[in-house]
């Protein structure tokens, strides 16, 4: 005979058990949705945080339900999760100011967006560089740099080129384009152009004079952390240009950057 108040009464109780469970298992994550021109995603609450990626009219985001107050007050924000290129995932924050639209009230899609880190990242810093070439030739500088759209930075530095022999003023302006990878990492490639002055002929190379010009570029990788500073060690090759001749010369360029 089969025990059928045995199974009903089993059933019931895994039915009442089911019907207790967190309905945010089941419940459709909230997004927000670009109605209107392109907006700006940004690594921080505040647009003085660097652009994390730029979004067109249409496209959507996982959206957290709870609005944050943007940094040193002003409008509140609302905390998204974006892919980057690569595959990597992180918070992004959108203007509440901004035309989005906000489909969904379920509190799955906030647990969801809330368990990624935040990794705000200055918009603007101080940089300090010291690079190393060939032939004992080294270089040293402060920089202001600015990072105005996502994945592009320009600076402006001031700094000595030091040979062997004396130093000499060295400054000029510098574009690059900085890529995250994952986490705290990115990629970076970098070329600068400048003027240097040398403290006498024949200071920078046998044969230059009093007056020089300098061409840059380089890759290499930077750490950020948080929006407080970053680190970044690369490979750099330097031209130098006096009195209708050249000098080439590659070595290694170290960075540490502070946010303001």
């Amino acid at each position: 005979m089969i025990p059928v108040k045995k199974y009903l009464a089993s059933f019931f109780t895994l039915l009442a058990m089911v019907s207790i469970l967190p309905t945010k298992v089941w419940a459709v994550g909230a997004k927000l949705t670009v109605t209107g021109d392109e907006v700006v995603i940004y690594s921080g609450p505040n647009n003085r945080y660097r652009p994390l990626a730029n979004a067109a009219k249409g496209e959507s985001f996982p959206v957290s339900q709870r609005r944050v107050l943007g940094t040193k007050g002003g409008s509140e924000f609302y905390k998204v999760l974006v892919t980057i290129r690569g595959g990597d995932r992180r918070i992004g924050y959108i203007s509440a100011d901004d035309p989005v639209q906000i489909e969904g009230t379920t509190e799955a899609a906030t647990d969801d967006v809330d368990s990624y880190q935040t990794i705000a990242l200055a918009r603007s810093a101080v940089q300090f560089s010291f690079g190393g070439l060939k032939d004992s030739n080294y270089e040293v500088a402060i920089a202001y740099i600015k990072y105005p759209a996502p994945n592009f930075y320009y600076k402006y530095f001031v700094g000595q080129l030091i040979t062997p022999i004396t130093g000499n003023f060295l400054g000029g302006i510098e574009i690059g384009l900085d890529h995250t990878l994952a986490g705290h990492w990115s990629i970076y490639g970098l070329v600068n152009t400048g003027v240097a002055l040398p403290a006498s002929a024949n200071a920078v190379f046998p044969g230059s004079s009093s007056l020089a010009a300098q061409l840059q570029s380089g890759f290499g990788f930077r750490y950020s952390v948080g929006e407080f500073a970053a680190v970044s060690l690369g490979i750099d090759q330097a031209t130098i240009f006096s009195n209708n001749n050249s000098l080439l010369s590659t070595g290694y360029l170290a960075t540490l950057e502070v946010g303001l």
